[in-house]
């Protein structure tokens, strides 16, 4: 194999989720991997030119600044998914190769709602990697913040995790959850990193690759100076100082090293999206267990959604400003151990009302993959705005291929019934306003013809 260091690649990251600071891929290595996935592997640095090839191309020159070389194979026709890796010779072949150091994968993750169903799709594949001796990398990637069944989805990711933490030689790659701590601390910086509907623009892209030289060399990525020419046009010397900040947050926290101690870190108060009124104090309360040192409680850090740390210690108590927030409690045991849990909350205005919403009634074509439902006319808040980034979408009565928010106009659902189901069908769905209130829920009311 090509990596010029002593031990093993999985001696390098410990039988854990990611890797952190004194961890990882050490400068000076060579590491020879190969991708495996569709368009979302091979999405271009700007929309619809795919010139430049796939994303680890841009990835490498960050390595680089690191002093470790990255060399690479990418296996991403459109659209495929697991299955159809596991069906083509040429592909199963490749990862029967022990040149590679590495195995990246990447595909659609529908239904993926639990360990047991991801590991079973990844199965085949996987297998033939660990056998030729590479490292397999679960790549926790979907650019659908709405789908329940994308691992950006909090079941989905987990799941995605729990695969990779029941395999030898897997690791969790979740880009996802650097997209949501975006999410967290901006949405119209979260706004950029989508091109379209299914794809991540170059922005998303940049951040991608910011998790993944996080991942392979364990240090913080607040100084890498390597970035694509177009999402260098899109985002202020600020933005990329938050992105990389978001990265160096969410790839951090799920890491835990070979032989560490177990830590079990549990949230009492608030409930989760609890709600407060504005200039009422709201109080955080969480408990740390370490299976080695016993009740480390005292050792928690809370960090608000900026990233800033706001607490140190069990419980604190403060007043939220008006909107939606989210606080994170973290606590480090022995032997370099790790947990972390995030909890959302909302401050309200005062004398506040929720936004007031219909039902939209939708006629959708016989095997249209595309249809939109747009909601803005069915939403009003009377004190002040809808904030459409807050739409939730119930879709366990729904029976079309999928149905999620539009990233550019997220008043907007974008419905696939292109797998030829006719008849009335339903999704519930409610919003929030700029000051946190939820309104009711409402229904998109689809006749599919």
């Amino acid at each position: 194999m090509a990596l010029l260091c002593v031990g093993s690649a999985q001696g390098f990251f410990g039988d854990g989720f990611e890797s952190q600071a004194g961890e990882g891929v050490p400068p000076g290595s060579r590491i020879h991997t190969l991708w495996l996935g569709n368009s979302l592997t091979n999405t271009p640095p700007d929309f619809n030119d795919y010139s430049q090839g796939a994303l680890p191309a841009r990835l490498a020159p960050m390595l680089a600044e690191f002093g470790i070389t990255l060399s690479f194979d990418a296996i991403t026709p459109g659209g495929a998914e697991f299955s159809n890796h596991a069906q083509t010779p040429s592909t199963m072949a490749a990862l029967s190769d022990p040149a590679y150091d590495f195995v990246n994968l990447q595909g659609y993750y529908v239904g993926f709602d639990s360990a047991a169903a991801y590991a079973s799709a990844v199965k085949p594949l996987h297998d033939a990697a660990t056998a030729a001796g590479s490292v397999v990398l679960y790549e926790g990637m979907w650019p659908y913040l709405t789908d329940p069944g994308s691992p950006q989805h909090p079941t989905a990711a987990l799941a995605v995790e729990g695969a990779a933490d029941a395999k030898p030689n897997a690791f969790a790659v979740q880009v996802g959850r650097a997209w949501e701590q975006v999410r967290l601390g901006s949405s119209s910086l979260h706004a950029k990193l989508r091109s379209d509907n299914t794809h991540q623009s170059a922005v998303g892209e940049y951040l991608n690759a910011l998790v993944y030289t996080r991942f392979f060399t364990g240090q913080s990525v607040a100084n890498v100076a390597s970035i694509s020419p177009q999402a260098a046009a899109r985002l202020s010397s600020a933005e990329r100082t938050q992105l990389k900040q978001a990265v160096d947050l969410s790839v951090n926290r799920f890491y835990r090293p070979t032989g560490a101690s177990s830590v079990q870190l549990t949230i009492s108060e608030p409930a989760e999206d609890a709600a407060v009124p504005a200039g009422q104090p709201l109080r955080f309360s969480a408990a740390a267990i370490d299976d080695a040192l016993g009740d480390i409680s005292a050792d928690i850090h809370w960090f608000d959604d900026a990233g800033l740390l706001r607490h140190s210690g069990a419980s604190f108590s403060f007043s939220p400003a008006v909107g939606f927030r989210s606080m994170r409690a973290e606590v480090q045991g022995s032997g370099g151990a790790m947990s972390a849990l995030e909890r959302r909350y909302r401050a309200l205005g005062a004398g506040n009302t929720p936004p007031e919403v219909s039902d939209k009634p939708q006629s959708v074509p016989r095997n249209s993959p595309f249809t939109q439902a747009n909601l803005s006319a069915n939403a009003r808040d009377l004190e002040g705005s809808v904030d459409w980034a807050t739409l939730q979408l119930d879709l366990s009565t729904f029976d079309g291929v999928s149905a999620v928010q539009n990233d550019r106009d997220p008043f907007t659902v974008d419905l696939d019934y292109s797998n030829g189901y006719r008849g009335s069908d339903r999704i519930r769905w409610r919003v929030a306003d700029d000051q946190g209130a939820w309104s009711a829920w409402a229904r998109i009311q689809i006749q599919v013809q």
